[in-house]
C-alpha cells in the first residue's frame, strides 16, 4: 500500500528587518537525506527517505520552496538541522530594503 502525504512544513518564519530565519520540521528524514539550495532569492528544500525490507517498503519525499524578501544576501544563507530534526535556514538582508526604501 502506498500513501502520499506532506511530511515536512515550515513551522516558523521570523524577519526582523536584518535577518530572515525559517524553520522546517524535517524529523522524518536523516540529515543526509535533506538538500538545501538557495539561488536568486529562492530557497528549495528536497528530502527523500526510502526503506525496503522483505516485510515493507517506505518512501517519503518532501519538496518545499520559499521566496526570500527583497534585499536578502543569498551568498550568506546558512542551514542546519538540529538534533530534534528542525531545519533552520538563516540569511541576512539589507535594512533599507526591509524598510521599503
Amino acid at each position: 500500500m502506498l500513501s502520499k502525504r506532506n511530511d515536512s512544513s515550515m513551522t516558523r518564519e521570523e524577519d526582523d528587518g536584518r535577518n530572515v530565519k525559517l524553520r522546517f520540521d524535517m524529523s522524518n528524514y536523516k540529515p543526509e537525506e535533506v538538500t538545501v539550495h538557495a539561488h536568486d532569492n529562492h530557497l528549495r528544500i528536497n528530502a527523500k527517505h526510502e526503506e525496503n525490507d522483505p516485510n515493507h517498503y517506505i518512501y517519503r519525499e518532501s519538496k518545499q520552496e520559499y521566496h526570500f524578501p527583497r534585499g536578502t544576501h543569498m551568498d550568506n544563507v546558512n542551514a542546519n538541522i538540529g538534533s530534534d530534526g528542525t531545519l533552520t535556514v538563516e540569511a541576512s538582508r539589507d535594512r533599507q530594503d526591509a524598510l521599503g526604501y
